[in-house]
């Protein structure tokens, strides 16, 4: 039962992972890192300025910007 319930667990998140939005970006940005994507080079952000995904390689990697200093 045990098993059952986290290949189940697998499943969903691995559904969620490629799920992509009009513009061919993964929806959820986290649970697409490290699932295969097709566009090598695609940058996906869902609107963050400092989190985003890349393609590369195959695969969907995390990525990190320096958020911008505070205005004055």
């Amino acid at each position: 039962m045990r098993l059952a319930l986290v290949l189940l667990l697998l499943l969903l998140l691995l559904s969620c992972a490629r799920r992509l939005d009009s513009n061919g970006c993964p929806i959820d940005l986290l649970a697409a890192v490290g699932s295969d994507c097709s566009a090598d080079g695609k940058v996906c952000s869902g609107g963050s300025d400092v989190r985003f995904v890349m393609c590369s390689s195959g695969k969907w990697v995390e990525m990190a910007a320096t958020p911008p200093p505070p205005a004055q």
